[in-house]
């Protein structure tokens, strides 16, 4: 029964490198080797191995090295480069703010006392004037709501999203999301991320902050081949195609999520979203004659 090698992967930020540990394979012609888009699998000589990776790759620029000596099979994998794209935000609304309060009555005109005969009577006080009510005053809830939108916005402009022929995979460029915070709602044409980043470095008693990502998406998608994974400084979302291989022309369909702002119709005017980027191939096979041997 084939067993699986001891095997490390790296990231640094242009490329994925695993490094495979194959000390029962004398040569690289004895070890089948396929790359897709988010997987490596590896079969041959007594191994077994089949790995998700972190990060969408571009298999058709995949490189791989046999040592000979050492028996360590080395695989350089280019990652494929994100496309920025604005993404609606949903926005905590605003808390409504409280009724002015009413002026009190005024106090009623005393009666003139009667005056003997055959005096007049005296003239009546005049009426006191009324007190002047205070000003509403916004409340603390709607000035934090308030914050909290401004965060959003800016956390939209920090979503960047690439896709193959399979595969749509978002990477939000926030750091210190709370890895147990986010709650995941995939469904065939929408996708809805509820999670919250932490205040601060090394704690403080402040509270995380809440954020909520909701997209109405271009195509179908199957939420059975959904995931997420939450790193320190980001959070990669990749999401299967329902009906494979299909390409999209928007991340977004037209007109948006049901949650719209002015603040996402004023960047969509502004500026329109670009084009995604050629999606490479969803699977490319790793021939003999890209594995070589070192002396």
């Amino acid at each position: 029964m084939p067993t699986t090698p001891l095997h490390s992967l790296t990231d640094d930020g242009a490329a994925l490198r695993l490094r495979v540990e194959l000390p029962e394979v004398a040569s690289a012609g004895s070890v089948d080797l396929n790359i897709s888009d988010d997987r490596v699998e590896l079969s041959g000589g007594g191994y077994a191995l089949s790995l998700a990776l972190s990060r969408l790759v571009v298999g058709d620029d995949a490189k791989a090295k046999f040592d000979k000596k050492a028996r360590v099979l080395t695989l350089t994998l280019p990652c494929a480069a994100p496309t920025p794209v604005p993404v609606s935000v949903v926005a905590p609304a605003p808390a409504a703010k409280p009724p002015p309060a009413k002026p009190p009555a005024a106090a009623p005109t005393p009666a003139p006392a009667p005056a003997p005969a055959p005096a007049p009577a005296p003239a009546p006080a005049p009426a006191p004037a009324p007190t002047p009510s205070p000003a509403p005053s916004t409340s603390a809830a709607a000035a934090a709501a308030r914050a909290s939108q401004a965060v959003d916005v800016e956390v939209a402009r920090s979503v960047e999203w690439r896709q193959t022929e399979s595969h749509v995979a978002l990477l939000v460029q926030i750091a210190d999301i709370v890895k147990g915070s986010v709650e995941p709602t995939f469904e065939r044409t929408s996708v809805r991320l509820a999670f919250a980043v932490a205040a601060g470095k090394g704690g403080g008693g402040a509270a995380a902050r809440p954020h909520v990502l909701s997209l109405a998406l271009a195509g179908e998608i199957d939420p059975a081949e959904c995931r997420f994974d939450v790193a320190d400084r980001n959070m990669m979302v990749v999401l299967g195609k329902a009906k494979p291989p299909t390409t999209w022309a928007a991340l977004e369909r037209s007109g948006g999520s049901a949650a719209s702002t002015s603040g996402k119709a004023a960047r969509a005017a502004a500026a329109p979203a670009p084009a995604p980027a050629p999606a490479p191939p969803a699977t490319s096979a790793v021939t003999d004659a890209l594995l070589y041997e070192l002396d």
